[in-house]
């Protein structure tokens, strides 16, 4: 299913970049749901998660306060870092 829903917006493709659905959907009868944990409840994970995003919280408040010429890049960056500082809250 992702794969047609990827292939429906991307559009047809050769690329390498679809043999990872191939093997994907090759793989899922191994996948055990009865064990599955969300990435943030496995203290690893959560850790390398949260390590993240703080990095890409630092990156974008940085980029906010440079002065970029194009304003469509200022609008992208706000967009961004708001939407990483919604998650942190939901958290």
């Amino acid at each position: 299913m992702l794969e047609e829903a990827f292939g429906i917006t991307t559009g047809p493709s050769s690329a390498p970049d679809i043999l990872l659905f191939k093997r994907f959907k090759a793989f899922w009868p191994n996948i055990v749901f009865s064990d599955y944990k969300p990435g943030t409840e496995v203290p690893a994970i959560a850790k390398v998660l949260t390590d993240m995003l703080a990095d890409m919280k630092t990156f974008l408040s940085d980029q906010l306060d440079m002065n970029h010429q194009r304003k469509v890049c200022q609008k992208k960056f706000t967009k961004r870092y708001d939407l990483i500082r919604h998650e942190r809250t939901r958290h």
